[in-house]
């Protein structure tokens, strides 16, 4: 059973309202389930919130405060909207919607007029709404050693790997009750036990562009065992963010890690001593050129033919691809109807 302090029994006992009251019924729940000890104050947090497809099981016309108690708090009954907590800095992840193009991609004006509205009443409760998976390219860096809850995998290992923040990767509902309750289990990478490399990646391949983390994520991912926290150790010209992004985004899809360090990156593993705590990891992999080309033939077709659409992102890009992306256009047209 978790243990509580007293703010957190105030909380649970809903001496600090009835809202946060239910929030904090269902972090203690989910604490129980996976068996931690204690909980952890919560600074930072992203929320995938809004009108998404899933909610669809309700009736447009159900209020949102109905929908949001029922799905997110667990309570039949419906709960006013309150502050989330103070010392939580919340913020939207990617949009359920696409305010500026929801014609071309095929959505209804009344879904986005509801998506709309769920994020007006998520704002008054003090959630900045920013629509973005990269919210680091936007001022949301936790610092080495915060807690954060985000639902955004590459967001999780970007601020594990990177920034050397503790987080998981958490479902939608327990990331929204830990922003309003500024509290989440003490368990996996909220644990510096948790955060030990146990698994050594050999790296050589050649690590010069995005593209070459993008497939180095990916490559990795599938090679390694599961379950395992991987440290990245080899020759190779030191990443800058763009490339981290697309590394963490890749191998989030290919595996569940949430933390990979990188030798001279990682703020926990200035050298592989540390990052191991000096242990001899129980695994240890290498990854090749040929192992990436196999990775290329396994993602891309083989075939050729027009290009109709191209996406851009997601993750979303920072300035300096945006502007890359600018440059490559200068001068050039985009097929009428593209």
């Amino acid at each position: 059973m978790v243990h509580l302090t007293d703010k957190e029994k105030r909380m649970l006992e809903g001496d600090l309202g009835e809202f946060r009251g239910k929030a904090m019924e269902f972090i203690v729940r989910y604490a129980d389930v996976l068996g931690a000890e204690e909980l952890v104050e919560v600074s930072r947090a992203t929320l995938f919130i809004g009108a998404q497809r899933y909610l669809d099981c309700y009736d447009p016309a159900t209020d949102y405060g109905k929908i949001f108690s029922e799905f997110y708090l667990c309570s039949e009954k419906a709960l006013d909207f309150a502050r989330f907590a103070e010392g939580c800095k919340t913020q939207t992840c990617a949009g359920a919607c696409d305010f500026a193009e929801y014609r071309r991609s095929h959505v209804s004006k009344e879904l986005i007029d509801r998506n709309w509205s769920y994020l007006q009443a998520t704002k008054e409760c003090g959630v900045k709404i920013v629509e973005s998976c990269t919210p680091y390219y936007v001022g949301w860096i936790p610092i080495m050693g915060e807690h954060f809850v985000s639902t955004e995998s590459s967001n999780v290992v970007i601020s594990n790997s990177v920034f050397g923040a503790m987080g998981n990767s958490d479902g939608v509902e327990a990331a929204v009750c830990a922003a309003i309750t500024g509290r989440t289990p003490k368990w996996g990478m909220h644990v510096r036990s948790g955060r030990r490399a146990t698994c050594l990646v050999n790296v050589e391949c050649r690590l010069e562009t995005a593209f070459d983390w993008d497939l180095l994520g990916f490559t990795i991912g599938r090679l390694m065992p599961k379950h395992v926290v991987p440290v990245v150790a080899g020759d190779f010209p030191k990443p800058d963010i763009d490339r981290l992004k697309q590394f963490a985004s890749s191998i989030a899809v290919t595996s569940s890690t949430e933390l990979c360090h990188i030798v001279g990156v990682t703020p926990e593993a200035h050298t592989l001593e540390m990052a191991t705590d000096g242990r001899k990891p129980p695994y240890e992999i290498t990854v090749s050129r040929e192992d990436c080309v196999e990775s290329f033939e396994m993602i891309c077709d083989k075939g050729s033919g027009p290009v109709d659409y191209v996406s851009i992102g997601c993750p979303h890009l920072s300035l300096d691809e945006l502007k890359g992306v600018a440059e490559s256009l200068r001068g050039k047209r985009i097929r009428r109807g593209g």
